[in-house]
């Protein structure tokens, strides 16, 4: 069994050393469907504000250099996950 996480400080922390995480998130096909399913994902992080999370080898949700003007990359980070309600594998 897996010990999920929504500890999104510590993730970040983990992704600026240079790790790799797995994790979940959710999946709907658009905004108004009630289902919603869940996809297992990879998180890399390259470089400062690139943050990227693949499903199936395509990217699902991405942080990159354009988005330097909306905040700090540590907080547009947690946001981001709380958006797609990402649960991560601790180590």
């Amino acid at each position: 069994m897996y010990k999920l996480s929504k500890d999104y400080e510590k993730l970040f922390s983990l992704l600026l050393n240079g790790n790799e995480a797995v994790g979940f998130v959710d999946y709907k096909w658009n905004d108004t469907d009630a289902d919603v399913m869940r996809d297992v994902c990879k998180i890399v992080r390259e470089k400062p504000y690139n943050i990227q999370m693949f499903v199936r080898g395509m990217g699902y949700w991405g942080l990159y250099a354009f988005h330097k003007d909306r905040g700090e990359e540590k907080n547009l980070f947690i946001n981001g996950c709380t958006h797609i309600n990402l649960e991560w594998i601790e180590p």
